[in-house]
């Protein structure tokens, strides 16, 4: 038994021994890692920054500056590339299991081979994660439009937020995630699919505030120009809204609102005019709210032309009258 524990002592003493580094195997070794930061240096932000995003418990993860142009991540790809080059090169291919001076993610290079591998795959996280932030400008007037609705008895829904309204997100959402169509291009991302919570939440928004509006709105205008109604049917029904069913057409007062020139003579005449409508299988009533233009021709006729105002919706509960 006693010349077992000398055998045992014996090959323990011998393979601590044998894994000690010498010094000059330290010298080299130090030298080779100076190198390697020499090299890596020009990449090191964005090194930095994608090691916090493949650690992500770490304390520095929080209150971070991320990035929002197409050519910020771009940048990020190509450095992460270039430092996989420079690891898995000749010249450091015997550092990869240093764990460098400092016991630090950021000084691990075993660790920057698997986050340089691993880029596409976190770049595309963190702009899913951000996109709501990098969208903010194009989420910010439905925001704003849910806020004007409960201000203005219903009033302020443009053509895509009446979509919204009515069930139908994806005109809003393709138009706002155009917005970020070079961003995915530039990390390989598809558009299809993909939801941005933030702009969920406001068109939820927009919703619950116009269905608070609609048992109490009234109809805006009361007065009628006669020479308005079939004018404005035919276009209606020849046009991209055929499937709206006029029910009523109301202008804000009963003679239009003439602009002349400095000798008096027309220039053109408008009106405020406010539509109510139906489409088949929605189960409230629309109303549009717009102007009507006519420009001056000569001998007391006018013709009509498009409006530089937009117009605006709300919607409202059936009712019989």
């Amino acid at each position: 038994m006693k010349a077992l524990l000398v055998v045992l002592a014996a090959v323990t003493c011998g393979q601590a021994m044998s894994q000690q580094i010498t010094e000059a195997e330290k010298q080299r070794t130090q030298q080779v890692w100076e190198s390697l930061m020499r090299d890596v240096q020009p990449y090191r932000d964005s090194l930095a920054s994608w090691s916090v995003e493949f650690d992500s418990e770490k304390w520095y993860a929080q209150n971070r500056v991320m990035p929002d142009a197409p050519e910020d991540y771009k940048k990020i790809l190509d450095d992460l590339a270039a430092v996989e080059k420079l690891i898995t090169s000749e010249k450091y291919a015997g550092v990869k299991g240093y764990f460098g001076p400092d016991d630090d993610i950021l000084h691990r290079p075993q660790h920057w081979l698997e986050i340089c591998k691993a880029r596409v795959e976190i770049t595309q996280r963190v702009v899913k994660r951000e996109l709501s932030r990098i969208l903010r400008p194009q989420i910010l007037p439905v925001q704003l439009m849910a806020e004007r609705v409960r201000d203005f008895s219903g009033w302020g829904l443009s053509e895509d937020g009446l979509a919204v309204v009515m069930g139908n997100r994806e005109p809003i959402r393709k138009r706002t995630l155009e917005k970020a169509s070079a961003l995915f291009a530039a990390v390989g991302m598809s558009m299809e699919g993909t939801q941005v919570p933030e702009l969920e939440k406001a068109c939820d928004d927009l919703v619950k505030a116009a269905e608070e509006w609609a048992p109490k709105a009234k109809r805006e205008n009361s007065a009628t120009i006669a020479s308005i109604n079939a004018p404005l049917k035919a276009r209606w029904a020849s046009g991209a809204w055929r499937n709206r069913k006029i029910l009523a057409i109301n202008t804000a007062s009963a003679s239009w609102n003439v602009t002349r020139n400095a000798a008096g003579t027309p220039l053109y005449r408008t009106c405020n005019v406010s539509v109510l409508f139906e489409i088949p299988g929605y189960a409230y009533w629309i109303e549009y709210n717009g102007q009507v233009r006519e420009n001056y021709q000569g001998g007391g006729a006018y013709s009509f032309v498009t409006s530089n105002v937009a117009p605006e919706y709300r919607i409202l509960t059936k009712r019989t009258k």
